[in-house]
């Protein structure tokens, strides 16, 4: 069910950009052209396909970060995972504030990346695994040792009276 969540939050996170994107060029009109290298040479204007592109990579790499510390820190995942997308958002500016754009493609890419981020924010950090600590009390309060995950006490590998992967005495 995560997965098909965060699919979601991909395909989102690439609509909103796009959205945004139709909305500023076609429906109002603003090119989004920035200095494409050393001085004399001619402006870069953004289209949708690379606004797609980015926005689509930036949400892949996300998930994958996601994942791969879920594996790693399964218990502190989310948390590290929220501080880099905040960092890699904050430095997704550095660009923009740099010269060689107008206030108003400032302002619409700046727009884009906050979009975006806020869409793959909100998905990845409720599809993340949370840990035990942070799971409801009186979810697990009254199930039985046939509901512990491992399967019933007397198929459990591990089964010994009173122990679970919980933890000792709590079913």
């Amino acid at each position: 069910m995560n997965r098909s969540r965060r699919i979601w939050g991909v395909v989102g996170a690439v609509g909103v950009a796009a959205a945004l994107w139709m909305v500023a060029v076609p429906l109002l009109g603003h090119r989004l052209t920035v200095a494409g290298g050393p001085p004399g040479r001619e402006r870069l204007e953004i289209g949708l396909a690379p606004v797609v592109i980015v926005a689509l990579a930036a949400a892949l790499a996300g998930w994958a970060l996601l994942a791969f510390l879920e594996r790693v820190l399964p218990r502190s995942a989310r948390l590290v995972w929220t501080i880099t997308a905040l960092g890699v958002l904050l430095a997704s500016f550095a660009p923009i504030s740099a010269s060689g754009m107008d206030v108003a493609t400032r302002v619409i890419l700046g727009a884009l990346h906050v979009a975006v981020a806020a869409v793959l924010m909100t998905v990845m950090t409720r599809t993340a695994a949370r840990p035990a600590s942070a799971r409801s009390p009186t979810a697990t309060a009254d199930l039985g040792p046939q509901d512990c995950g491992l399967g019933a006490v007397a198929r459990c590998a591990r089964s010994r009276p009173g122990w679970c992967r919980r933890g000792p005495g709590r079913w």
